[in-house]
């Protein structure tokens, strides 16, 4: 048997995995993994002859009757029909409410055993698909389970026994509780179901050179609650193999032909790059739906984000001709990683000053697309052509046409780069607002 300690970057919580390992099972292969390592172990476990591979993270330590709780799994009646197991505390037994773990708490989740034949097929996320390494497992469980070609079993192991979680806290600046609320929505994974019909909502991506995250923007779409959508991509001449990257994650990911009939998501190209407005206006000829989303390829929608747009638009009292919400921030760093850093909001009113002044355009933006029609979709007009500010050139644009609508709801996540400069402190932005002050002048509440 193969045992994988993950996250060995973490070298103290990994030695002490390392030690308990070696003297439950000290005939296994055992394998310290940094999270960077991820793509040569699948290599590795495509030329092993081991039938099972057990992970677990750095910092749980093996307890004597794991083996028990191994065998027995590996030993029932069923066990040849199965694919993957997953150790989970058993609360029930303990007299806690409830019969299933707390997905929310990352200490109900023990290790998890795969068949390696399995696991070196399908691999674990990389940082382009899941930028957040410490849910490896629990995605690609819920990713196997969701291909319905794969068969799992929970075990259920009552709280302290098993194994014996000595990870050390996070620092409370990493807001570990926070990360996991907002991410655990985000690890199921639903089909691609072909569209018949015109939708409610099309989503616009604009990309440009964004190969490294845009898999994980586009499962943020799939993955809502609400159905009722169309994709429109457009790759804006990118060179890092964006278009590649997408079409690799949409065909091993969903199993999703990529045909010219195939409406959910249509994917348009540029040989060079033309700027934001003009390929927000080619998505906008395109699109059959009577709202447009704007998402950016490094950010990500809310599990819930379509379904409250539709709700606020279903039941507002007067029509409005554009819908926002509220944001989270994640800072990045070194390697892609992200932490949550806090929540923006928009409280109304959100006048052309207030949108000027601080720089910071409200998200999502959903905008009725006769509306944006009405305009001639997104200006080209400004200084930079329409390549940059283009979205608050396009909410000064709109605010004479009717009142917007805030949904006091964080509906999407905002990716900060590392090194980035905020927009009311650089020179082209002064720029523009000069420009923008001249043109517009200042308007009422929106």
């Amino acid at each position: 048997m193969i045992i994988a300690v993950l996250s060995a970057e973490q070298t103290i919580a990994a030695r002490l995995t390392v030690d308990s390992v070696k003297e439950l099972f000290p005939d296994a292969e055992l394998v310290s993994l940094r999270t960077e390592e991820l793509p040569e172990f699948r290599t590795f476990l495509q030329g092993s002859g081991d039938s099972f591979c057990l992970t677990l993270r750095a910092g749980v330590r093996l307890l004597p009757d794991f083996k028990s709780y191994l065998e027995q799994a590996v030993s029932s009646p069923q066990a040849a029909c199965l694919d993957l197991w997953r150790m989970i505390r058993d609360r029930e037994e303990a007299g806690e409410a409830g019969t299933e773990p707390d997905e929310g708490n990352e200490f109900d989740e023990g290790p998890y055993l795969w068949r390696t034949e399995m696991l070196a097929q399908t691999g674990f996320a990389g940082r382009d698909r899941l930028p957040f390494a410490a849910y490896i497992e629990l995605e690609l469980w819920n990713r196997l389970i969701a291909a319905r070609r794969f068969s799992a079993q929970q075990v259920k192991v009552p709280v302290n026994s098993g194994w014996q979680d000595d990870r050390p806290k996070p620092p409370r600046w990493q807001n570990s509780h926070e990360e996991r609320g907002f991410l655990i929505p985000m690890l199921k994974h639903q089909e691609v179901v072909p569209l018949d019909r015109p939708p409610l909502f099309s989503v616009f991506m604009i990309l440009h050179n964004e190969a490294a995250n845009v898999p994980w923007a586009i499962r943020s779409v799939i993955n809502q609650s609400f159905r009722d959508w169309e994709l429109l991509i457009v790759d804006d001449g990118s060179g890092d193999g964006t278009i590649e990257a997408i079409h690799t994650y949409l065909e091993e990911e969903y199993l999703v032909p990529l045909e010219p009939d195939n409406r959910r998501i249509l994917i348009l190209r540029n040989e060079t790059n033309r700027g934001k407005s003009a390929g927000l206006n080619q998505a906008l000829q395109a699109a059959r739906g009577r709202w447009v989303v704007e998402l950016d390829g490094d950010d990500w929608l809310g599990p819930d984000a379509l379904m409250d747009l539709q709700q606020a638009a279903d039941n507002s009292a007067s029509e409005r001709v554009l819908w926002y919400g509220d944001y989270v921030e994640w800072q990045e760093v070194s390697g892609g990683r992200l932490f949550y850093v806090g929540e923006r909001r928009f409280e109304p009113p959100y006048t052309a000053s207030r949108i000027t002044a601080e720089g910071y355009p409200a998200a999502p933006r959903c905008y009725r697309t006769d509306v944006l029609h009405k305009l001639g979709g997104w200006a080209q007009s400004d200084p930079y052509g329409g390549r940059l500010y283009e979205d608050m050139h396009q909410l000064l644009r709109l605010s004479p046409e009717g009142p917007f609508g805030h949904i006091p709801r964080l509906l999407y996540h905002r990716r900060i780069r590392k090194g980035s400069i905020t927009k009311r402190h650089s020179a082209e932005y002064r720029k523009w607002r000069a420009w923008a002050a001249a043109v517009y002048g200042e308007t009422g509440p929106l």
